[in-house]
């Protein structure tokens, strides 16, 4: 099982962790810069993920030279509800591949596992803590 933390910063501005890893992430007001948004975070990891697998592939074939680029473009339906309207993956290669072998390595891409996650949506359950009693011990401390 996973976990992963969100901290408010300030403003719209927050802090992610990772497994020890830090990210910043927001939605910035006029232009300002808090890092990638949700969405984008998101999208990253759907095109990490198609990349990921699309290596996997062409490495158990032989034909990974760790040149490979993903580039994903993305619109946002406004909706209602708002929501990420579609995503394009361009897979770039050094070479091209036969058209067997694009053809799986698009199928390995389209069954990654965020990909999954999109087709067959996982259940969300929300929760909130009533963490008063934890803040006031930390304090007293």
């Amino acid at each position: 099982m996973g976990e992963i933390w969100v901290r408010h910063r300030a403003g719209e501005e927050f802090a992610i962790s990772v497994r020890g890893h830090t990210l910043p992430s927001g939605q910035p007001p006029d232009g300002a810069e808090a890092g990638p948004t949700p969405l984008e975070l998101f999208v990253a990891s759907l095109a990490t993920c198609q990349a990921l697998a699309a290596a996997h592939f062409l490495s158990r074939h032989g034909l990974e030279d760790g040149e490979l680029e993903l580039v994903v473009t993305f619109d946002i339906d406004e909706g209602p509800p708002t929501r990420l309207g579609w995503t394009r993956s361009e897979l770039r290669l050094p070479r091209t591949l036969p058209d067997q072998i694009e053809t799986a390595v698009v199928r390995a891409m389209d069954h990654c596992t965020v990909s999954n996650a999109l087709r067959y949506p996982p259940r969300v359950e929300l929760l909130v803590a009533d963490t008063g009693a934890l803040t006031s011990e930390l304090i007293e401390r």
